[in-house]
């Protein structure tokens, strides 16, 4: 709307821009901006991270385990290690350097037809 204002001799059209915006997954950042600016959405993404972190914060696992007499947990800990990139022709401690290591922790739980 502001390009056909600016250049009216031009034939372009928000609609043009936002589905050649639609078809790009890279550009959807871009297409989201557009239509923050246009007010069309309400919230940004800094909010939305902001929401995710009380979110993880908030969050207690410990209170969705199941608990009683006939309940068989298993639990799993592991240690994975992330790498940026391979070290095909690098020297190898540059590429243990841009690892990232991660802890896994699961439950798996199980109700058994009689009591343990």
């Amino acid at each position: 709307m502001i390009l056909n204002i600016a250049f009216p001799e031009t034939n372009i059209w928000l609609i043009h821009i936002m589905s050649s915006l639609c078809r790009k997954p890279k550009l959807y950042h871009s297409l989201y901006n557009i239509l923050f600016i246009a007010n069309v959405v309400s919230h940004s993404y800094r909010y939305k991270r902001l929401l995710e972190k009380i979110r993880q914060q908030n969050i207690k696992p410990e209170n969705r385990l199941l608990t009683g007499p006939k309940i068989w947990n298993i639990a799993v800990i592991d240690n994975i290690d992330f790498m940026e990139r391979t070290y095909a022709y690098s020297n190898i401690f540059d590429a243990i350097r841009k690892s990232v290591h991660a802890t896994l922790r699961m439950v798996f739980q199980f109700v058994m037809p009689v009591e343990l």
